[in-house]
């Protein structure tokens, strides 16, 4: 009887789709503007000038200190990948001791649920999310709702976010202030004092750094995306230990 289970040389061609979303995975470059503006208090107390030129341009968009975090993201996904292609392309029994034991099942099982972890990575660093604007009947303000998602225990989108945000600027500062402190317990935010010249919207100090934050009406679309981004690694760190 022929052996079902023989490798034969149509395995070289064959068009693996895990290795292929691997590799479209492992080549993106995703785009993290974060929507806000960072500087320096000891910039601003240095070249004034200067300083209030960045924090009056959109466009000088940066993750300030965010920027660990961020890094730590990228750096999650990197070795979710080196760890997936490291068990996907190498004999069960040369993987690791004791890895004998793995039946077929078992391993179609390690390697879904390795997938649903790099899945939950890309709804960090690329989150997918959806945008409603509303005007509420009884006060007649405009509102916008943020409808952040997930991918579930069987591969599934479902919805891990809902949030409601008011047109207005301590509207939009508190949304900043809640995704600076998703994921750091020890930042301190206060209000910049009226007496300076410029006024940026946020002071921010983590005991080490101090910055001044500032945010744009024609940035909110980025700023949005990093609320949800943040959400989702908040997420993501209390399903897993991270990667090391």
């Amino acid at each position: 009887m022929k052996d079902i289970f023989k490798i034969d040389e149509k395995f070289d061609s064959y068009q693996d789709e895990n290795l292929k979303y691997i590799k479209e995975v492992s080549e993106r470059i995703f785009d993290l503007h974060s929507g806000l503006i960072f500087v320096e208090s000891l910039e601003l107390e240095s070249d004034y000038k200067n300083a209030v030129k960045k924090l009056r341009d959109p466009k000088n968009q940066s993750w300030g200190i965010l920027e660990k975090e961020v890094a730590g993201m990228n750096q999650e996904l990197a070795r979710l990948i080196r760890v997936f292609e490291g068990f996907y392309l190498t004999n069960v029994d040369e993987y690791k001791p004791n890895s004998s034991n793995l039946s077929p099942q078992k391993i179609n099982y390690l390697i879904n649920t390795l997938m649903i972890r790099i899945k939950r990575m890309i709804c960090v660093l690329d989150p997918e999310y959806s945008v409603i604007k509303f005007k509420d009947k009884k006060t007649d303000n405009d509102y916008t709702m943020i409808k952040g998602y997930w991918i579930n225990d069987e591969g599934k989108k479902v919805r891990s976010l809902s949030r409601n945000v008011g047109n207005t600027e301590s509207s939009i500062n508190e949304l900043t202030m809640k995704l600076l402190k998703i994921n750091k317990n020890n930042v301190i935010i206060t209000e910049p004092e009226y007496s300076l010249r410029f006024r940026p919207d946020l002071r921010v100090n983590d005991g080490k750094t101090e910055w001044f934050v500032e945010t744009k009406s024609m940035n909110i679309e980025n700023l949005i995306r990093s609320f949800v981004m943040f959400e989702n690694w908040k997420l993501y760190k209390e399903e897993y230990e991270l990667l090391s």
